[in-house]
């Protein structure tokens, strides 16, 4: 049904589907224009985050460790869905 706002209801066994923004699917955030902008978004914050926390103990601990920390923290949301272009 097409209403004057020009949105489309979408109904499964008559429910409602709403439309939202964007929704994460699998880890991965998928907005209402099939664009990445919002997966970037929350990656690059969850990345940022995690290198001050490696950047603040970096001297504290050796580089063993320091590269499990980079192996454990950040490197999981680099490589995940880089298979994705």
């Amino acid at each position: 049904m097409l209403h004057g706002d020009n949105s489309v209801n979408i109904l499964i066994n008559g429910i409602k589907i709403e439309r939202v923004r964007y929704v994460k699917f699998l880890g991965v955030y998928i907005d209402e224009y099939l664009r990445w902008d919002e997966h970037i978004q929350q990656i690059t914050s969850k990345v940022a985050k995690n290198v001050g926390i490696v950047n603040k103990v970096k001297s504290l601990i050796t580089s063993k460790l320091l590269l499990t920390l980079y192996n454990s923290l950040i490197l999981p949301y680099l490589s995940s869905c880089n298979m994705i272009k």
